[in-house]
């Protein structure tokens, strides 16, 4: 790609000698150090090689700015910048790594913005390898023609922000078991037409170290009441589930109907987050069809889990 580009607020990307950068416009300034250099001809005057920034302090480690202005030993019609660890200076341990993703900047005095220069690599640092960054930052072309506004009045301003990549040594495994339940869990209720609670519950029935419940609303609930029997599957009140994990479940509820002589069934799927709370169906049969789904005024009932996820924390 041309490296004369406007740079303009849309994402570039620049590829030289397998180097690619994603060049970006921001209005917010660098969040851990910029590097403004006054006078900045005089270092091409005096052949200056690099020129270093002060060290700043980002997650407790000390780094620096290295700023090649006629580029290191691999380019010469390019800046390059590079961001270092300070080996002196910090207390690091024997055998030390740091993870390090970097963004560099660009201030342009003419349009009051930064341009970003990154690539979104994860970088390691150690005592054998302790500065990382572009070798082609922006060519000489671009940074020097007045129209860009990264050199003005013979001054420009660099920055960087350092994210350091902590390892938790947390995370889940995450099992789906697939028909986990042995026996299909039959629920009846007897004299359902004289039935008076908003809802029923069932007594739990036990689901690989689980226990479940099923919960009826006889005269229905939310966009069921008064018109359906509502119908729900839900995880006993006493279960416990780890904060910010879930559990999923696809399961089957059904009501028999003695006209058909068969169950007619429903499926659903869900992640529980909070136990004691029913999930599945607001209108699983109208009332108007209670009277072939009852006999001797007895409502049977059946639910099955056929799927159902295990967490195990590490």
């Amino acid at each position: 790609m041309d490296d004369n580009m406007s740079y303009d607020d849309t994402t570039k990307i620049d590829e030289r000698q397998h180097e690619i950068t994603i060049k970006s416009r921001r209005v917010d300034p660098p969040s851990h150090y910029a590097f403004q250099i006054d006078s900045y001809s005089v270092l091409s005057q005096i052949e200056m090689k690099k020129c270093e920034s002060g060290d700043f302090e980002v997650d407790g480690y000390k780094w620096k700015l290295i700023l090649y202005p006629n580029g290191n030993e691999e380019v010469e019609d390019h800046i390059s910048l590079f961001l270092a660890v300070s080996t002196n200076d910090n207390n690091l341990p024997l055998g030390w790594e740091l993870r390090v993703i970097f963004r560099f900047f660009i201030f342009d005095q003419i349009r009051d913005n930064y341009l970003t220069i990154q690539d979104g690599k994860m970088r390691k640092y150690s005592k054998m390898k302790s500065e990382h960054g572009f070798t082609h930052l922006i060519s000489h072309n671009v940074f020097n023609k007045a129209s860009s506004g990264f050199l003005v009045s013979n001054c420009c301003t660099f920055g960087v922000e350092v994210s350091i990549l902590k390892a938790s040594n947390k995370g889940e495994r995450l099992t789906i078991l697939k028909e986990p339940q042995q026996d299909t869990y039959f629920w009846t209720l007897y004299s359902f037409s004289a039935l008076k609670q908003p809802f029923y519950i069932s007594e739990p029935f036990n689901v690989k170290g689980r226990k479940w419940r099923m919960e009826v609303y006889p005269h229905g609930n939310s966009l069921g009441k008064t018109s359906h029997i509502s119908l729900y599957l839900k995880l006993d009140s006493s279960e416990t589930i780890p904060l910010g994990k879930k559990i999923y479940a696809k399961f089957i509820l059904g009501v028999y109907n003695f006209s058909a002589k068969k169950y007619i069934d429903k499926s659903y799927e869900h992640w529980y987050k909070t136990p004691g709370h029913g999930n599945g169906f607001d209108e699983f049969l109208s009332r108007k069809e209670i009277s072939t789904h009852s006999q001797n005024d007895a409502f049977y009932l059946k639910a099955r889990i056929v799927a159902m996820s295990t967490v195990e924390e590490f």
